[in-house]
């Protein structure tokens, strides 16, 4: 359990420092503070929102979904990997004849 909510943790902190790559450049482009563009990336990553930049760099934020909703799809893989790693493990440990003691 421990092992997927470390792999869990990791995710989460590469979706964040994704938003935070994009909130970065919005904050150079369109918003007074980082933590406004921050929010702004927030919503355009999840698909919640379009955020309000400038003429010639709105196609910023359909591509910011974009890659959100593939960093999502990546991540869910990601997961189910790991998650079908650690059940062929303990399929193949109880096979070998291991039983779980019951107190």
């Amino acid at each position: 359990m421990g092992f997927v909510c470390g792999v869990v943790v990791y995710l989460f902190t590469l979706h964040v420092t994704e938003i935070g790559i994009w909130a970065a450049f919005y904050r150079q482009v369109a918003y007074p503070s980082f933590a406004v563009a921050f929010y702004e990336s927030g919503l355009a990553f999840t698909t919640l929102d379009v955020p309000s930049l400038p003429v010639g760099w709105k196609f910023l934020g359909p591509a910011e979904a974009i890659a959100g909703m593939l960093m999502f799809a990546w991540s869910t893989a990601v997961l189910f990997n790991h998650t079908m790693w650690i059940s062929e493990i303990r399929r193949k440990y109880f096979r070998l004849g291991h039983r779980v003691q019951s107190d």
